[in-house]
C-alpha cells in the first residue's frame, strides 16, 4: 500500500477556520461553534480512508460533510468552503472556481443535490497545482527521460 503524503486538517484546525470565518461574515448575535463533535471527529478520520481515490474525492468528502451535515451552528456552506480551499492549498492545488459558481456549488451541496463523486469531478475540473508543484514535477519527469 503507497504513503498517504496528504496534509489534513486537524479537528482544531477546522474550528479555528470556522471561528475566523464566523468572524468575518457573521452578524453579532449567531450561533457559533461546533454543533456536531461526532460528525468533526467522523470527518477529520474518514477523509484518511484508503478508499477515496484521490486529493479531488478527498476534498468531495469535506465539502460534503460540512456542507451539507452541518457540523456547526451557522456558516457551515462557507466553512466548508474555506476548509476545502485551505486542504488543497496544503496539498499544491489552487482552487480556481469562479465566485457564483462557488456560492451555487455551495447551495447544492447544503440542499443534498450532489453527491460526492459530482462534486469530486466539480473539484477536478476548477482545481490545479499551484506552479511551484508544476516545477517539481516537470523537473522530475525529465530527470526520467
Amino acid at each position: 500500500m503507497p504513503i498517504d503524503r496528504t496534509k489534513y486538517l486537524s479537528e482544531k484546525q477546522i474550528i479555528l477556520l470556522h471561528e475566523f470565518i464566523m468572524d468575518l461574515f457573521a452578524p453579532p448575535g449567531n450561533i457559533r461553534g461546533v454543533k456536531d463533535y461526532n460528525g468533526l471527529r467522523s470527518l477529520v478520520k474518514g477523509i484518511r480512508q484508503p478508499w477515496y481515490e484521490d486529493i479531488y474525492h478527498k476534498a468531495a468528502y469535506m465539502f460534503q460533510i460540512i456542507g451539507h451535515d452541518h457540523i456547526f451552528h451557522d456558516g457551515n456552506k462557507r466553512t466548508a468552503t474555506f476548509c476545502v480551499d485551505t486542504f488543497l492549498g496544503l496539498n499544491g492545488y489552487t482552487l480556481k472556481v469562479p465566485n457564483q459558481k462557488l456560492e451555487n456549488l455551495a447551495i447544492r451541496i447544503a440542499e443534498g443535490k450532489l453527491t460526492t463523486q459530482k462534486i469530486r469531478r466539480i473539484l477536478l475540473k476548477y482545481t490545479e497545482l499551484h506552479s511551484s508543484q508544476k516545477r517539481v514535477i516537470k523537473a522530475f519527469l525529465r530527470g526520467l527521460e
